[in-house]
């Protein structure tokens, strides 16, 4: 599986999906973004892009929060990433839960917003549906 990601633009408050990542400069995102209009960034970056596929901005890590994708997907084919708010049930438990990272075990969970209860892994995925995120809809997170 390739690594996908979604980002969340800090400065401009979008979620936007990742075309490039350079550890050195920063991340290439998809869309412009509201505030800068055309392609905003390192020219070296946007040639790395087919002819056409070059619509984006540039944003430093600083000012963009990564999402990896769990490769999972819910019900209705909505890719789950980090900070996902998926609602279903993961018996005996029927309620929304956020996709977080497990340091201790290096993988993806579902933590509920009442219990600090662990699904042993997203297996659970096709059992219920993205609601939401965490960086969009900031009453749903956990803290």
């Amino acid at each position: 599986m390739l690594p996908k990601y979604k980002a969340w633009d800090k400065v401009e408050k979008i979620m936007c999906d990742v075309r490039i990542i350079n550890l050195d400069k920063g991340a290439f995102l998809e869309g412009n973004s509201p505030s800068l209009p055309g392609i905003v960034g390192d020219s070296d970056i946007v040639t790395w892009l087919p002819p056409g596929e070059n619509t984006g901005h540039f944003c430093d890590f600083e000012d963009i929060v990564l999402l990896p994708s769990t490769g999972k997907i819910d019900s209705l084919g909505i890719e789950l990433f980090l900070g996902t708010v998926w609602r279903g049930n993961i018996k005996p438990y029927d309620r929304d839960y956020v996709v977080e990272w497990d340091y201790e075990n290096a993988g993806f969970i579902f933590r509920t917003k009442l219990e600090k209860y662990h699904a042993p892994s997203l297996k659970h995925a096709l059992k219920g549906n993205v609601i939401g995120n965490i960086y969009d809809n900031p009453e749903m997170s956990l803290s």
